[in-house]
């Protein structure tokens, strides 16, 4: 028997282990889902009530040793039948005013279902049940399943219909909850919270988790194209536990093969090639970020990983094309214009590198053409230039660049679009030192005061 300290629990969410605990959705078991999606929206400490069954064991054994769990402050305990059965488990108390969420062990959650954070709320006088479904009846059975917060001073019972079984029914607990503490209900969007108990449900679960690897800047051709076929392969890679960081090296391996098809530059087709998987590459760069944030596997160094991967599949692509187009025409014109590629690329990623430093952003680049769009669109003492790069900005997101690419190729203007590429990394080059020089200067200590001074 074990004995439980006296001193009063601090607990965020008390999960109850169910069979289907251990269901793995996307690479992931539901019991890890759970609670690495709650440490997300700032719940750390987790009790486990379970019945200490060989597979409950081994799977809460697997939840302690994952290193994504061990990477964070997250603490867990875990309580089983009749293991925690002794007196002082009743007595054991909740830290005075601090309420707790009661998950069932068989939902996915989103993480936005649990925006709310009862810690911060008070003391609370009632139970509160989220759920899809409109209106709960005590007698009936919930045909969705439900989130509960609840005050503190109804662990004692709590504890007691864990050990009577009764926690487990959730007809009963939901009876319970409104007939005994006039419990609160209120709704939350249905694909929120999906309860697993069958293929079908697991499919739902899947399409809810997938749409959260989106992201808010995607543009139009990401959002309606690219977004959708990277998704459809993340869908399969999330479970076969691959490293955010293999794929990042393996979508690099795919650009450097079309950069290398290319610079063959044997015809029109060896040239269609490379740009066919310069686009694909474009498509597939999704799917290390979308796996990373559907395994909680996200990190600065990943993140950096992909942002260099990215800008060297861009200029070994666009060198290699030269190179190509020198190969394919004996004309020196070509290697000139590799030349002055080069030369404003690294003029390019010189500055950008100071504007990273300088503002903060790290490896967030899409944050500096969000910066040129929001500058553009100031109303007053805005430049020409600023109000033609904030419009073009768009062209900036390789999404659209890549499709471009692709299409200029495939209308056999490999030349045109060279040039075009030239032009363009020469004007963008040369805006961005400029836009860092204004960036610096405005971010002074001197300017800052006589701003302030005014």
């Amino acid at each position: 028997m074990k004995k439980l300290s006296e001193k009063p629990l601090i607990i965020d969410a008390v999960i109850v282990l169910k069979a289907n605990s251990g269901i793995k959705i996307l690479g992931l078991p539901i019991l890890h889902r759970i609670i690495l999606s709650a440490y997300q929206a700032g719940i750390k400490n987790f009790l486990l009530l379970g019945k200490a069954g060989i597979e409950e064991k081994d799977l809460v054994r697997s939840l302690k040793e994952d290193r994504r769990i061990k990477s964070k402050e997250i603490q867990i305990d875990y309580w089983s039948l009749p293991d925690n059965i002794a007196e002082n488990t009743v007595s054991a108390k909740i830290e005075s005013g601090h309420n707790f969420w009661l998950i069932s062990g068989e939902v996915v959650i989103l993480e936005k279902a649990l925006a709310l954070n009862p810690s911060s709320a008070g003391i609370w006088q009632q139970p509160l049940i989220l759920t899809a479904e409109k209106k709960l009846i005590p007698t009936a059975t919930p045909s969705a399943p439900c989130l509960i917060i609840c005050p503190n001073f109804i662990w004692p019972a709590l504890v007691e219909s864990w050990k009577a079984g009764q926690i487990d029914d959730q007809t009963w607990l939901i009876a319970w909850l409104l007939k005994q503490y006039s419990a609160r209900v209120d709704e939350i969007a249905e694909d929120w919270l999906i309860k697993i108990n069958s293929v079908a449900d697991r499919k739902k679960a899947i399409t809810a988790l997938l749409q959260t690897a989106r992201k808010p800047q995607d543009g139009f051709i990401a959002r309606h194209f690219n977004r959708r076929i990277s998704l459809f392969f993340t869908r399969y890679l999330a479970s076969l536990k691959i490293s955010p960081t293999f794929l990042s090296v393996l979508n690099f391996l795919i650009g450097l093969s079309g950069a290398v098809l290319c610079a063959l530059g044997k015809n029109y087709f060896f040239f269609l090639a490379g740009a066919f998987l310069f686009e694909f590459s474009s498509i597939f760069d999704g799917c290390d970020g979308e796996v990373a944030r559907l395994t909680y596997q996200t990190s600065e160094k990943g993140g950096l990983a992909d942002v260099i991967f990215d800008a060297l599949t861009y200029i070994l692509f666009f060198s290699a094309l030269a190179v190509g187009l020198y190969r394919n025409r004996q004309n020196t014109i070509f290697l000139w214009l590799l030349g002055l590629f080069l030369g404003s690329i690294s003029w390019y990623y010189f500055n950008l590198y100071h504007f990273s430093k300088s503002s903060g952003i790290g490896n967030k680049i899409f944050l500096l053409a969000k910066e040129v769009e929001a500058q553009g669109k100031k109303s007053q003492n805005v430049r020409l230039t600023d109000r033609l790069a904030a419009k073009l900005a768009f062209a900036l997101r390789r999404d659209f660049f890549a499709t471009m690419v692709f299409l200029t190729i495939a209308l056999n203007l490999s030349s045109f679009l060279l040039y075009l590429v030239v032009i363009g990394s020469l004007m963008e080059s040369t805006y961005v030192h400029f836009f860092r020089s204004r960036q610096v200067e405005n971010n002074c200590p001197e300017n800052q005061a006589s701003l302030d001074l005014t």
